[in-house]
């Protein structure tokens, strides 16, 4: 059953299951210096590089419990949709890796590529890190796909995260489709940590309650290694908060 919510005149839709197997694919740094985006779609489990501090993403083949496939895709009009994780670390900790999805909405049309911001936050929504980047993949009408690092991508870029964290997405300039109409899913259930069942739109400042049920979340996982140790290697990890933005 197709579900509407309306929030500020904005139209955020979930609309039905998605039937299909999802293509992966893991985001990596390449020679050049650049991130880029390997299909995966034959994977056997993930390697295990950190701790995995809060986890709705991986699925069994990747020694998780959520099915990607069976998640609902949200339209999130071009706002900044947050969720709220708790994680199962129990100090501050160096953000290693990370996963998410993104979602073509349209009954119609291929989304070609994406601007997306990624924005992390601490429980006073002080910014700690951001990264906004150009994906040109190709997602066919009403269909999904997951992305996901699991070789220390981000260990460089030297974020410490607190265990309460809110994580943001936000699309703009789409090719192919509408901005409006990119989204992610909202899988279930969790392996790892704690969400409510919020999703925050940080542009109007309002709440979207997912019928009072806590597994249906924004699909995230995100890894996580101790704080290395005080001396002239920790200079690196003192950047924080980062805001990072990729050439289009």
């Amino acid at each position: 059953m197709t579900k509407l919510y309306l929030l500020a005149g904005v139209s955020i839709g979930v609309l039905p299951n998605i039937a299909t197997a999802l293509p992966l694919y893991e985001m990596r740094w390449a020679a050049n210096g650049e991130v880029e985006y390997v299909q995966r779609d034959n994977d056997v489990q993930t390697p295990q590089q950190g701790f995995h501090a809060y986890d709705n993403w991986r699925p069994s083949e990747f020694g998780g419990n959520t099915n990607l496939a069976l998640g609902t895709r949200f339209r999130m009009g071009g706002d900044e949709f947050a969720d709220d994780l708790f994680m199962t670390t129990t100090g501050p900790a160096l953000f290693t890796d990370f996963a998410f999805t993104i979602a073509n909405t349209s009954q119609t049309q291929r989304l070609q590529s994406v601007w997306l911001t990624n924005r992390i936050y601490d429980t006073n929504r002080v910014l700690l890190f951001a990264d906004a980047r150009r994906i040109s993949i190709s997602i066919a009408p009403a269909t999904a796909i997951g992305i996901y690092s699991n070789s220390n991508v981000y260990t460089r870029y030297g974020v410490i995260l607190p265990p309460h964290i809110y994580v943001s997405m936000q699309f703009s300039d789409a090719v192919g489709v509408d901005s409006a109409d990119v989204g992610c899913l909202l899988p279930g259930p969790r392996t790892t940590g704690y969400s409510t069942q919020f999703a925050y739109n940080f542009t109007t400042g309002q709440a979207l309650n997912f019928d009072g049920t806590d597994q249906t979340n924004m699909a995230f996982f995100v890894d996580t290694a101790n704080v290395p140790s005080p001396g002239p290697a920790a200079a690196l990890f003192a950047a924080s908060p980062l805001l990072l933005r990729r050439r289009r």
